[in-house]
């Protein structure tokens, strides 16, 4: 038997080894968008069983507070549907990292519409939707798309985020790629002033759009794609979106995926590039790469190497950008040219 002394002495040892194995971890802080978060807290659970030393904590808190925590240093990955201008990364030495492809729909609750044939909507119907000269579902301009749907005579009421959103950025821009007067009055970002219209609500957060619009028929909103699930779910319907060519399209991971490979080329050595309302018979007019917003510089060593680990991994196709496993979130890989152009950024990372 063990004299007292001894399990004493052992029982400290234990408590030493449990505690130098805490601090010997690394621990690092995502936090940013709504739209990239339920596929990023997948990614931390895979890439956290491959690499148990590596702790990272998330939150859906975004884009903009993801972008605002990046260059602020308080978290070391920013999650963003929208990449910085020239400005920001020059000011903050910061980067932008494309990590996968992903989409937005636009949903919609008209009970008189549920379960038919896709509802068309263009750039400049949404846009009169949101400043309010387009208030009721007949109005013309929706049934001149729409000549085989009976449209229901009731007042729109338009949802939009509360939060700077990616969201926001990506809508917003279609809505000022497609529409002048949007474009010259409103423009487009992750927070815009929104037209002053009495029947527009507001959502925090993917789920407060599907929120609002699930709970009051003839609403309209937009969420990412990687909410589609809950929003059927919520009995929401998804419209079809007129693209440059004056096509409609759905928002299908095939589309999203030809898309993207249109746009490959296009893309910078930085990796920044809007895809939104491209040209091509097929493209889908929401189609965006999420970001991780990174300091190119991070204030330790130890952290620098984790964070280049786990953003390795997320774009490895056969890991984290495995499309078998992106598509359960209606997400597609990054094209080969891209993925390559994020693993060069990736590299860029480093310690003091």
């Amino acid at each position: 038997m063990l004299s007292p002394f001894v399990r004493a002495l052992f029982g400290a040892l234990c408590v030493l080894a449990v505690s130098t194995a805490a601090e010997a971890a690394v621990r690092l802080g995502e936090t940013g968008s709504t739209l990239l978060y339920p596929i990023i807290t997948v990614w931390i659970k895979d890439f956290g069983a491959m690499h148990p030393d590596v702790r990272i904590d998330s939150a859906a808190t975004g884009s903009g507070t993801g972008i605002r925590a990046a260059i602020a240093g308080t978290a070391e990955l920013g999650a963003s549907d929208a990449y910085l201008s020239d400005a920001q990364i020059l000011a903050n030495g910061v980067i932008n990292i494309p990590l996968a492809v992903s989409a937005q729909e636009v949903v919609f609750n008209v009970p008189e519409l549920r379960g038919g044939p896709a509802l068309n909507l263009s750039g400049p119907v949404l846009a009169g939707i949101y400043d309010g000269d387009i208030r009721w579902w007949d109005d013309s301009k929706i049934a001149a798309l729409n000549a085989s749907l009976q449209l229901p005579h009731h007042l729109i009421l338009p949802v939009h985020r509360s939060d700077a959103s990616g969201d926001t950025y990506i809508f917003t821009q279609y809505l000022s790629l497609s529409t002048p007067a949007w474009d010259s009055a409103i423009h487009f970002g992750t927070g815009v002033h929104w037209p002053k219209n009495p029947k527009a609500l507001e959502g925090i957060g993917n789920d407060g759009v599907i929120d609002f619009v699930s709970r009051a028929s003839y609403a309209l909103g937009y969420i990412g794609i990687t909410y589609a699930e809950r929003a059927r779910f919520s009995g929401l319907d998804v419209a079809a979106l007129q693209n440059r060519n004056g096509a409609f399209v759905l928002p299908t991971t095939a589309a999203t995926r030809a898309t993207a490979r249109a746009m490959a080329d296009a893309v910078p050595s930085d990796g920044r590039l809007a895809m939104i309302y491209t040209a091509g018979a097929k493209a889908y007019p929401l189609v965006n790469f999420e970001y991780a917003i990174v300091k190119s510089t991070q204030k330790r060593r130890g952290r620098a190497a984790a964070l280049r680990d786990f953003l390795t991994w997320i774009v490895s196709p056969a890991l984290g950008n495995d499309p078998a496993l992106l598509e359960t979130v209606h997400f597609a890989p990054l094209p080969e040219r891209v993925r390559a152009i994020a693993v060069r950024e990736i590299a860029t990372i480093t310690g003091p």
